[in-house]
């Protein structure tokens, strides 16, 4: 009997690439109704929003022969890092120093925020009871979070170990060290605005998933299956030479012993086809999730391969994609040639390289004759304009909420006629005359109009951040009270979502009609809201009300087609009820949507193992096992699954595995060692584990004390 708990995380659109929202966690296992009720105990458990990689207990058999740290092990697969490329690449070494890849993360020391200068370190935030004081000792760095309660101040100080920066132009976030283990930090200094912000609604820091570290760094070991444990002692940070070019160790070696030959063990982009180079840059520049462990892609491979690719349908869901949306570009699809460094030079801060030009001529621009002459040129302003996507954004500063802090060029090349409006307004206002005032006056009101009226529809279709992002343009272009007023309207819409959900995932677990009652009202004012129809349905499942929780969980991926949650618990639910082939195939539809969930992975393993379909069930724990290698129900699947094909070395390595990640009060995963023993003749060891499982079971677990007793019975002598 394998172990039925299963981790149901999963992200959502709008947050950053690869972060989660909390999920309900709903148990899988054999015995019907029974494990209903254990799913219900399960969702009752005080921590049930934390990471399911919680510290492993102490379990209850040594492992004697199967050292966990090389299960868990991460080698450095050649990183030597920038300095050791500077011994031959001075120059270009020098010259990426100075741009923002390299910038994209760096030690405490790298904070350059006038945030920490005396005076200017408190930030008081719109939330009541809670502030932030930043000081600075030296080259150390810190950040420390109140929060008036009712039991008086409670405060939590961080020491700032790691700052994603861009050169000072756009935002600083921090992050700090516990041990090991990584946390983001919920204040940031704002660059645009000269003040501090802060991301989420507590003074805590938030675990960092590896995604995150991924897309700002060249190297960090990620520790297999944490949320955010990470080895500190070889990391390369900021977005240097190796990421593009691959792992230069042996390139390093074998050049200093042959300096003159020509270049050997390298990879030069510039060599790949289109598509490999495309994925070079779309690996942090597309909208991707990881499908293994992290820092595994290496420049020339596909990309697919790797992560899987996320089309949002609207362009607030996304994190960053530029590569689709140019892409979606007809100079894109009519030029064989193109790729992100047509126009970007990797290597430089200003990295915009006139690509227009390249194939176009000034007299192919049809408007140029209607244009000024001054902005003939401004191919960018009018067919990549700049704008306010709302996908990355502050809480809150002192004075307002969901503030972007810059616009990003729409990579979808195209003809937007309102771009050309803004560039021509620009231009307008610098002039004196009369003609152009006038002119100047008419863009404003065209414009402004332009925005509110798609704020006005986005607000409708209940796309709140996005409507945001509209009438924040509208306010670019003419800031008037009433425009201000009509975005504060929205902001508190967004506002009452957010607490909703924030109340929700606070609810005591003891009462769940508590939380129903608050989703359905995330439900009235967002309908196509995937997440709250996720955690409705689960929570309609554990408390036995099954058409309701059909309905809802059918209702996740027609909200969010990028959303497994719905049909991984639908196929949850097959399982328990017997329906093994139904589980099997909702299972691949899940790995359709979203690839390489390990929770997905587990119950296809547990339904097909129950079909006796043994390899087909050994690859699908195999795979729960790839981005999770704790995961005890996958190793415990796993080891019963290799005991029944006669590999029985095997079968103890991954129940031994098993019984080390599991909670040391689960007496089933002992017995499943018992059973691996027993498969490899060792009945000695057999004895011990159904002892050691007995006196477990007598206190957590009565009902298989017979099972047990009967094993122990008619165990052979040895």
């Amino acid at each position: 009997m394998v172990n039925p708990e299963i981790p149901a995380g999963g992200a959502t659109g709008g947050a950053a690439r690869g972060s989660s929202s909390p999920r309900f966690r709903i148990v899988v296992g054999l015995g019907g109704l029974l494990l209903v009720a254990a799913a219900l105990a399960l969702w009752l458990r005080p921590d049930r929003w934390l990471w399911p990689d919680r510290p492993p207990p102490a379990a209850p058999v040594v492992v004697d022969d199967d050292d966990p740290d090389q299960v868990l092990a991460v080698v450095n697969p050649g990183y030597v890092g920038i300095e050791v490329c500077a011994e031959c690449h001075a120059e270009r070494a020098a010259v990426v120093k100075t741009s923002r890849h390299y910038l994209a993360c760096r030690p405490a020391t790298g904070a350059a925020a006038p945030g920490f200068k005396p005076g200017r370190g408190l930030f008081t935030t719109r939330v009541p009871g809670m502030r932030f004081e930043m000081t600075r000792t030296g080259n150390d760095f810190f950040a420390t979070g109140v929060q008036a309660t009712a039991q008086g101040e409670e405060r939590v100080s961080y020491q700032i170990g790691l700052v994603y920066g861009s050169a000072g132009k756009r935002d600083e976030m921090y992050f700090a060290w516990q041990d090991d283990r990584l946390y983001h930090l919920p204040v940031a200094w704002l660059y645009p605005f000269d003040r501090w912000g802060h991301a989420v609604n507590s003074i805590h820091g938030r675990e960092t998933p590896p995604s995150c570290l991924e897309c700002h760094n060249t190297w960090v070991a990620h520790v297999p299956g944490s949320a955010n444990r990470y080895r500190r002692d070889d990391m390369i940070l900021g977005v240097t030479c190796e990421r593009c070019h691959g792992p230069g160790r042996e390139h390093v070696e074998y050049h200093r012993a042959h300096p003159d030959d020509p270049a050997h063990a390298i990879l030069h982009p510039g060599t790949l086809s289109r598509e490999r180079k495309m994925d070079v840059c779309g690996q942090c520049h597309g909208n991707t999730r990881a499908l293994g462990t992290a820092f595994s892609y290496r420049p020339g491979q596909p990309l697919d391969a790797y992560f899987h690719n996320v089309h949002t349908k609207y362009p607030e869901d996304d994190t960053t994609n530029q590569v689709r949306y140019l892409g979606e570009s007809k100079c894109f699809q009519k030029n064989s040639t193109m790729t992100c460094i047509t126009c970007h030079d990797p290597h430089r801060p200003k990295s915009r390289q006139g690509g227009c030009y390249k194939c176009h001529t000034a007299a192919a621009c049809t408007e140029q004759p209607r244009l000024p002459e001054a902005v003939r040129g401004d191919c960018v302003g009018c067919h990549m304009p700049p704008r306010v996507w709302m996908h990355v954004h502050f809480y809150s500063t002192t004075d307002d909420q969901y503030l972007p802090i810059a616009p990003r060029a729409d990579h979808r090349i195209g003809v937007y006629p309102e771009a050309k409006q803004a560039v021509l307004l620009a231009w307008r206002r610098k002039q004196n005359d009369t003609t152009s005032r006038a002119e100047a006056e008419r863009l404003a009101a065209q414009l402004t109009q332009h925005w509110l009226n798609e704020a006005e529809h986005r607000r409708r279709a209940g796309r709140f951040k996005a409507a945001i992002g509209a009438f924040r343009e509208a306010l670019q272009v003419e800031p008037n009270p009433t425009t201000r007023q009509r975005l504060q309207e929205v902001i508190a819409r967004q506002n009452e979502l957010d607490d909703l959900v924030i109340a929700e995932t606070n609810v005591d677990r003891r009462h769940p009609e508590e939380a129903i009652r608050l989703l359905k009202k995330v439900l009235k004012i967002k309908p196509d809201y995937a997440y709250a129809h996720g955690e409705l349905g689960t929570i309609y499942a554990m408390t036995g009300r099954r058409d309701e929780a059909i309905t809802h969980l059918q209702a996740v991926a027609q909200c969010d087609p990028n959303d497994s949650h719905g049909v991984t618990m639908l196929a949850s639910m097959a399982y328990i009820d017997g329906r093994l082939e139904e589980a099997a195939a909702l299972c691949a539809k899940a790995q359709e949507i979203e690839p390489g969930h390990a929770r997905n992975h587990y119950i296809w393993g547990q339904a097909l193992m129950k079909l006796e379909r043994w390899e087909a069930a050994a690859e699908q724990f195999r795979k729960t096992l790839v981005s999770n290698p704790t995961h005890g129900g996958g190793n415990q699947g796993l080891s019963e699954v290799l005991r029944r094909q006669g590999k029985a070395a095997e079968a103890v390595r991954f129940a031994r595995r098993a019984v080390r990640w599991s909670d040391p009060r689960n007496a089933d995963v002992l017995l499943t060692l018992a059973d691996a023993y027993l498969g490899a003749k060792r009945a000695a060891d057999a004895r011990t584990t159904l002892e050691k499982a007995l006196d477990v079971a007598e206190t957590n677990n009565p009902a298989l004390v017979p099972t047990i007793l009967e094993r122990l019975r008619t165990l052979p002598q040895s």
